[in-house]
């Protein structure tokens, strides 16, 4: 079988396979979990982690995958055009956002949800996705005030994803920085 008969997946694990052939102390990978299949994609990233933990290989990565950053990076930089936007832990990079999110699951949902410490931004069913400014109101200034009007089944805390965090960057870059955006036009250091 020749390298042209091979799928993109099994390309790109041969090309692993290749790298490490000679113990590198620095790996340089290029979207290494790209054209994989769900399960092979975990493999191989478990497979990169236990190289880097067991071996102490150093390994550079470049990827669009936003699953293989969390799960594979401990140090995050975002380019953009050459102009370093962000150097820093995937936490860093989370506490920069600006707004919380809380998930309420309502068993009055039928009835219309407003509230002064948020903002409704999705209503699917019982569950009323509610975002907030932690700088303004606590969790449980949120909770109170939702408690105060509607029946609370269940409430989960999320943040906002990684990706939006990421989008939000590479966006307000593109642009002149917009009034009261603290991200806009700056970059974001970890140091």
């Amino acid at each position: 079988m020749t390298v042209r008969q091979l799928s993109l997946g099994e390309r790109m694990r041969a090309e692993i396979a290749a790298a490490i052939l000679h113990d590198p102390p620095l790996l340089f990978l290029d979207e290494p979990t790209i054209g994989l299949d769900l399960v092979a994609k975990e493999r191989t990233r478990r497979f990169l982690t236990r190289l880097n933990r067991e071996r102490k290989v150093t390994i550079l990565l470049t990827t669009h995958d936003i699953a293989d950053i969390e799960r594979l990076c401990d140090r995050l930089i975002l380019i953009n055009h050459g102009r370093i936007l962000f150097d820093g832990s995937i936490d860093h990079l989370r506490g920069l956002s600006q707004e919380n999110i809380l998930v309420f699951e309502l068993s009055d949902f039928d009835r219309p949800l407003a509230i002064s410490t948020g903002t409704v931004v999705r209503r699917e069913g019982a569950w009323i996705t509610v975002m907030y400014d932690p700088r303004r109101h606590d969790l449980s200034q949120v909770v109170a005030e939702v408690a105060s009007t509607h029946h609370i089944v269940n409430v989960k805390a999320e943040h906002e994803s990684i990706e939006s965090i990421i989008r939000e960057m590479y966006e307000t870059t593109e642009e002149s920085p917009k009034a009261g955006n603290p991200r806009a036009g700056r970059s974001f250091d970890a140091g």
